[in-house]
């Protein structure tokens, strides 16, 4: 028999329900450790729809890959480990513990490794601390690496090949434009991996007429190009699909892109990137399906089904 759709609230109960509770269990065990907030960070509902995207795409790679090999999920803006989202502060785990928390994958099928890195020296510590205590029996949790992604990439090769890793899931969510070019090409020509991309789509509207040369530079740094060689208007439409055709002239198979929004003009894309195979990814089918969702919601349905969780409303009108 063909499976009962499920509408959008629904949907979004399912995975919305067992991340709050772990951002409850994680905020109960050590409330003077720091997290991310809406007083210096993101305060949207959206957020929890990118982290309900990665919890959604970490079944399918693991029940694919992970019966194969050893693999390890990385993470290069990791954070403190837990957010607080919303004009409600709704705790969530932040991006690194999602795989450590919440199992949904086949029994036998999991990340043997866990490698992070974090800029900020309290969020660094604030992570490693919850994520020792969170390590899965069997796995290990790399100690998080405080400082800058693009240094930290030239040493995940070895680290992945000293704990006999074969392949790997990594998350890049920067804040910004901080992730460069090169250190993108230095991590995909060294590392196996298929990767998520937090690709900042709003960032581009708000600067793309911008014309002082330290802006331009970013911009560049970040594509993967001469400065001299940008339009004069970098708009998100141009600079989406110059960073897709990069992705694919690096062997990866960049078929779709997921935006997440809330109300109002603000929104970014998850760019899922995988090894291109003859027959086409498997793990496509279900990224095209939480496209199809994830296409047509908002931060603000999300806030909504927060508060239901929380028992402050009853039903949804």
């Amino acid at each position: 028999m063909p499976r009962k759709a499920i509408d959008d609230h629904d949907w979004i109960l399912k995975h919305l329900e067992p991340l709050m509770s772990a951002g409850k269990k994680l905020a109960a065990e050590d409330p003077t450790l720091p997290v991310r907030d809406p007083k210096s960070y993101d305060p949207g509902y959206w957020t929890g729809l990118k982290l309900i995207a990665l919890k959604y795409y970490i079944r399918p790679y693991l029940d694919i890959l992970g019966q194969r090999e050893k693999v390890a999920y990385v993470d290069l803006f990791a954070g403190p480990g837990l957010n607080r989202i919303g004009d409600r502060r709704v705790e969530l785990p932040g991006s690194p513990l999602i795989p450590i928390m919440i199992h949904e994958e086949q029994p036998g099928r999991s990340f043997s490794l866990y490698v992070f890195s974090e800029q900020n020296p309290s969020y660094c510590h604030a992570l490693g601390v919850r994520a020792r205590r969170l390590c899965p029996e069997g796995a290990r949790i790399e100690p998080p690496y405080e400082g800058d992604s693009n240094e930290y990439v030239s040493q995940l090769a070895g680290i992945l090949r000293d704990n006999d890793i074969g392949h790997s899931l990594v998350f890049v969510d920067p804040e910004g434009l901080q992730w460069a070019w090169t250190s993108m090409e230095r991590l995909i020509r060294t590392v196996p991996c298929d990767l998520i991309v937090n690709f900042p789509s709003s960032g581009f509207t708000r600067i793309s007429t911008k014309t002082d040369l330290e802006t331009r530079k970013t911009i560049a740094r970040f594509l993967g190009m001469p400065v001299d060689d940008l339009p004069a208007v970098v708009d998100e439409d141009w600079a989406i699909q110059r960073y897709r055709t990069m992705l694919g002239s690096l062997g990866k198979d960049i078929s779709t892109e997921i935006k997440i929004t809330d109300y109002g003009a603000f929104h970014y894309h998850l760019i899922p990137a995988v090894r291109k195979t003859h027959a086409g990814s498997p793990w496509f089918r279900a990224l095209r399906e939480l496209k199809k969702r994830v296409d047509r919601l908002h931060g603000g349905l999300l806030g909504m089904v927060a508060r239901q969780v929380d028992g402050v409303v009853g039903t949804l009108t």
